[in-house]
């Protein structure tokens, strides 16, 4: 495979920067950020904002089109890699009001993030894409104390299933595409650092250590479409475990 483009919802963030510099570093296709703020590691920086899903996602899809109108690209405007990198974390258990108050900002930060990129994937994925979503482990069970966060999470894994099962179906995404969900524990950035001094940072995955195992997939061989991938770093190494989906396929 050879990667034209990528779009990143999130790309002004640490992990969303991290991708935008390594496609950013082999290509002279599009590389475009949509995110609430501009980010300069783009060649096309789209703002994006907030509202109901609907109006995220449609507002999306509408200014990242714009964009591509108004930049010297030439069409057809299609990403061979979408991510979505956006999001927040917020802890707490549903006996406490800040519980309950999380569970209203996860889902706006985790959740409509996620739907306003599969709908963009559905409008401007190429044929035999692929198509990320940052997951979480701790939603794959109990999480009492971050209650908001492990729904938000959860619900994040089941759309990304339901449009992984939408490939080559009318209304769904292109033929051959693929989708995946990265389940990191912690992710490397300064925000975690300064919330956690005392982590062992080598057992975090380095934003720019994800962007590379992506970056392979979306030359090389990827992951079964519909697989949900824990991210595993010992000794500040990081590699992937399978939750789902089985081997990596041409």
């Amino acid at each position: 495979r050879q990667i034209m483009s990528i779009l990143v919802v999130g790309g002004a963030g640490c992990l969303g920067r991290a991708f935008l510099r390594k496609f950013g570093a082999n290509l002279v296709f599009p590389v475009v950020s949509a995110d609430l703020a501009p980010c300069d590691e783009a060649n096309v920086s789209v703002l994006i904002g907030g509202g109901s899903c609907t109006q995220a996602a449609t507002g999306a899809a509408t200014k990242v089109k714009e964009a591509l109108e108004s930049s010297s690209f030439q069409p057809p405007w299609q990403f061979d890699t979408i991510v979505c990198t956006a999001g927040a974390f917020s802890g707490g258990s549903l006996a406490t009001s800040a519980g309950l108050e999380s569970v209203d900002r996860m889902w706006q930060a985790n959740v409509k993030s996620a739907v306003a990129t599969a709908h963009l994937a559905t409008k401007f994925l190429s044929p035999g894409g692929l198509v990320v979503f940052t997951g979480a482990g701790a939603a794959l069970g109990p999480c009492p104390d971050m209650v908001g966060y492990g729904m938000a999470k959860a619900a994040t894994h089941h759309m990304a299933s339901s449009l992984a099962d939408s490939v080559g179906k009318p209304d769904g995404l292109p033929k051959e595409a693929t989708v995946a969900v990265l389940l990191p524990n912690v992710i490397d950035t300064p925000a975690n650092r300064l919330a956690m001094p005392t982590a062992n940072f080598k057992e975090w995955a380095a934003p720019d250590d994800i962007a590379n195992l992506v970056f392979q997939w979306s030359t090389g061989q990827r992951p079964q479409n519909g697989a949900l991938l824990k991210l595993e770093t010992k000794n500040g190494k990081t590699d992937f475990h399978r939750v789902s989906g089985t081997g990596l396929v041409a």
